[in-house]
Order: C-alpha cells, then sequence, then structure tokens
C-alpha cells in the first residue's frame, strides 16, 4: 500500500521545461516496472518501459466525441462524451469509422441504447451472470462485437425516421442530465458551505437544481426539498421511459421488422419535446403480458399507437421476441432513502 501511494505522489509532481521526468520517478521504478498489465503479467515482462504509459489511444483522442460503452453490464447504456472524463478500463470509448456530422451523433447513442441492438448483443456476447432473472445477467460487451454491429442507414439519414431518431435520443439526455441535478447529495450543496467553492471551481461541476437549490433551517424543511426532488425525478424518468419506447420501435423500422408507415411505429405522434409519461408496467409489451390495455385516460390517438404495438407484438413473431423484459430496458427506481442517508452522511 505505502508503494502505490509513493507511486501516486510521484505522478503529481509538477515539471518545468527542461527537466528530466526520469530523475523524478527512478526512486518509483521498481514499483512501476512491476504494475500489473494484464492478467498476472508486470510491465518488465513486455516490451514497455518501466516509465512508459501502457497505452495512448491516439485515434479517440483525436475525434471530438466518443461513444462510451460499459465492457461488463446487463445493459446496454451508452453516452456519447467529449474528453473531459477520463473513464477506467471498463468503459469503452468507441470511434466512428466514418465521418459523420456532429448532430447526427444522437442517433448513434438511440441505436445503441436500443432493445434491438441489446438482443443482438445478447446472442453473441459472454454471459458473465448469474442474476435472480435472465435480465438481470450480466454480459460482456467487447469492442469487437460492438465493431461487428451493422448499423442501419437510414438511422443516420436525414429523412423523417433519422431526425426522430436525433430527437428523442437529444430528448432524453437532457432529461438526463436533469436527473443528476436532482441528486439528493445536492440538497445539502449550499454557497459558502463547507467544500462548496471548491466543488463549484471543478471542471464539468454540475449544480443543483433551481427546484431544490433553496436553502433549509429544519429537517422538515429538508425533507420537503428531498421529496420535491424524488418528484421531479419521478416526472423525467416517466418522460425518459416514452421516449425509449419511442427509440425501440424506430429501429425496429430501420432495421426493416415493420414499414415506417405502419401505426405500430409511431413517426410524429409523439413530440419529442413534450414526451408522454409512461410508468413503469404501462409499456405495450408489460401491458400485453398481463393482457391489459392501456389507460382509460390516456388519449385516444395514444391508446389507438398502443393498441398497435401489443397487436404487432403477438402476430409478428421476430418483435415478439425482442419485446421481452430481457432486452427492454428495467428502469427500476434508485432506492432514495439509501441514496438519502449515504448523501447525509
Amino acid at each position: 500500500m505505502q508503494s502505490q501511494q509513493t507511486a501516486r505522489s510521484a505522478l503529481t509532481v509538477c515539471f518545468t521545461p527542461g527537466d528530466n521526468p526520469k530523475q523524478f520517478l527512478t526512486p518509483y521504478r521498481n514499483h512501476l516496472e512491476n504494475l500489473i498489465i494484464s492478467g498476472t503479467t508486470p510491465k518488465r515482462e513486455i516490451h514497455l518501459k518501466w516509465f512508459e504509459y501502457r497505452r495512448l489511444a491516439r485515434a479517440k483522442l483525436r475525434a471530438e466525441f466518443n461513444a462510451i460503452f460499459p465492457q461488463i453490464s446487463m445493459y446496454n447504456h451508452c453516452y456519447l462524451s467529449d474528453h473531459s472524463i477520463a473513464f477506467k478500463e471498463k468503459a469503452q470509448s468507441c470511434v466512428l469509422k466514418t465521418k459523420l456530422p456532429v448532430e447526427l451523433f444522437p442517433a448513434i447513442v438511440g441505436f445503441l441504447n436500443s432493445s434491438s441492438v441489446l438482443f443482438i448483443l445478447k446472442q453473441v456476447c459472454f454471459n458473465k451472470g448469474p442474476g435472480k432473472h435472465g435480465e438481470q445477467d450480466r454480459f460482456e460487451f467487447s469492442g469487437n462485437t460492438l465493431g461487428e454491429l451493422t448499423v442501419p442507414e437510414i438511422t443516420l439519414s436525414k429523412g423523417i425516421l433519422g431526425k426522430s431518431l436525433v430527437a428523442f435520443s437529444r430528448a432524453a439526455s437532457s432529461r438526463a442530465k436533469q436527473i443528476i441535478t436532482l441528486s439528493l447529495q445536492t440538497l445539502l450543496e449550499k454557497p459558502g458551505e463547507a467544500y462548496d467553492g471548491w466543488n463549484r471551481a471543478l471542471p464539468g461541476y454540475i449544480g443543483p437544481h433551481p427546484s431544490i437549490s433553496r436553502p433549509f433551517d429544519t429537517a422538515q424543511e429538508l425533507l420537503g426539498l428531498k421529496a420535491k426532488a424524488k418528484e421531479e425525478r419521478e416526472r423525467l424518468r416517466r418522460g425518459m421511459i416514452a421516449l425509449q419506447e419511442e427509440m425501440d420501435w424506430l429501429v425496429y423500422a430501420a432495421y426493416g421488422l415493420l414499414p415506417q408507415d405502419h401505426p405500430a411505429v409511431g413517426l410524429g405522434v409523439m413530440d419529442a419535446a413534450h414526451p408522454w409519461e409512461v410508468a413503469l408496467g404501462q409499456r405495450p409489451s408489460e401491458l400485453a403480458a398481463i393482457h391489459a390495455g392501456p389507460p382509460a385516460d390516456w388519449d385516444e390517438k395514444r391508446r389507438q399507437l398502443w393498441q398497435a404495438r401489443m397487436e404487432v407484438s403477438r402476430e409478428n413473431e421476430h418483435i415478439a421476441r425482442i419485446e421481452h423484459p430481457v432486452y427492454k430496458r428495467r428502469w427500476v427506481p434508485p432506492d432514495y432513502e439509501k441514496e438519502f442517508a449515504e448523501a447525509f452522511k
């Protein structure tokens, strides 16, 4: 443990022009050359010099954005990122081989997060298991497998399907960012208190949502802010469930499982800027599983869309396989009480 701490200390040394980094690192050479590179293989047994980094992925750094994809996960969680965040080795950074306008990047994210892509990946990727149920098994999503995915050209076009996928993906990303500002830890971040100034100076700092940033003097006021944060997060989550559902059905059409103009695809039915709110248990696959129809208080066009999707799930064997809990995003709500206790601690 001591050698690891001293090695980390060595890396914090500030070099000035003309300095030789090796003279600063030499005292830690033994530790550095014995770092494990892969499995049980130390650096001294491979071609790298003892003071070299293991790898520098230049292509990924040249790209303006990378698609970040977890290597080991229960579900596909693709995230579009610039280079302001450093990821560990289990977060794969994917670079597009073809030049694509930045405005179409959200379509790639929407596609990679779809139920169709998860269906494909779970057929060919290694199942590390074990989950209590099939939908909780952990899979190893290798970079080579991701690289072999076929992206339907229509998802990257400027037609109505491609534009809709971009709009829904952007809307979902926007809501995800809002949820971060509603974390229960932000309830305790007040201007001028503790490390607030230091935190706000960090690159990428995200402050609390305006609705919960008010100061509090009593436990009751704090609990009221906590309830407000939970209420707002659940509202945003219901909107994200609706947006994800629309993207799943757009990708079915992109793969040719349904015609674009099929009633179940729903092109143009939902406005990305004002998504519906769909609670867990209200998705077409979930209602079909319990032989129930859409809620009676929904408007007619929304009920007709859900009915069309439930009918397709019964009659189209290909979509029926994908519209299954194993391939649909779980959207399990967080444990708010645990999160609150940890934030307070």
